[in-house]
Parts: C-alpha cells; sequence; structure tokens
C-alpha cells in the first residue's frame, strides 16, 4: 500500500489579515484603528494606547468571561491560567475565586438590570 504524502504549506510569519487594519486619528485627535475591509474604526484597547494596565477592566472582562463560557470560579487560580494572563500581561496578579465571584455577581446583576430597562421599554402592543 502506497502513502501518500501531504504537504503543509509553509506557515507565513504574519496573517494577511493584519493588512485590513492602520492606524488613523479621529476628528478629536484619538487614535484609532480603522478597518479597510468594513470601512468601520475601532477604539485601540485603553492598555495599548496610554500604556497602562487597568486591572479593574480586566477583572470585569474577566468576569464576562466566566458568565458568557460558564467557567467555574476557581479557573481563575488554576496555575495554567495565570500563566497565560501574565504572558499576555505581566502586570496581571491573579485574582481570588471569591474575587472572581463577586465581580461575575455584579456583572451579572449590572446585566440584569440593562435587560430589564431594555425590555420595558419595548412596546408591548403586538
Amino acid at each position: 500500500m502506497r502513502m501518500l504524502h501531504f504537504r503543509r504549506p509553509k506557515d507565513k510569519k504574519k496573517s494577511t489579515v493584519w493588512l485590513e487594519f492602520k492606524d488613523v486619528k479621529d476628528v478629536d485627535g484619538a487614535v484609532k484603528i480603522s478597518c479597510n475591509h468594513c470601512k468601520k474604526m475601532f477604539a485601540k484597547i485603553k492598555a495599548l494606547q496610554d500604556g497602562k494596565f487597568d486591572k479593574e477592566a480586566m477583572k470585569e472582562s474577566l468576569a464576562h468571561w466566566i458568565l458568557v463560557h460558564e467557567k467555574s470560579f476557581s479557573e481563575v487560580e488554576e496555575e495554567g491560567f495565570n500563566l497565560f494572563c501574565r504572558r499576555g500581561m505581566p502586570e496581571w496578579r491573579g485574582v481570588s475565586r471569591t474575587t472572581a465571584r463577586t465581580y461575575s455577581v455584579n456583572v451579572y446583576e449590572a446585566e440584569k438590570k440593562k435587560l430589564k430597562n431594555f425590555l420595558q421599554k419595548l412596546n408591548k402592543s403586538v
């Protein structure tokens, strides 16, 4: 039986997707990212724009991640998770499962309130 050998294409050093984006200045002088493909502009991530690490914003994002993907609160204490976060953000020091729970409950309550307000504004006469 003859085996066919398949060649894997050589990996490029940089994805061509990044060629679709460029930095532009908004009318108010803020630097944003512009997409050549869809002609939309996106705000740059705050930490990349001013070089400051915002731990509170990270905790809130972590809570969103936990809620959206139904993760356990203890997952934030795992060594691999914290190694991953430190590789991307050297300032990351981790959070405890109780802190993750507190932020998740706060985010949940805020999102629930937004949803209630949205539903109250809907026209109920269908």
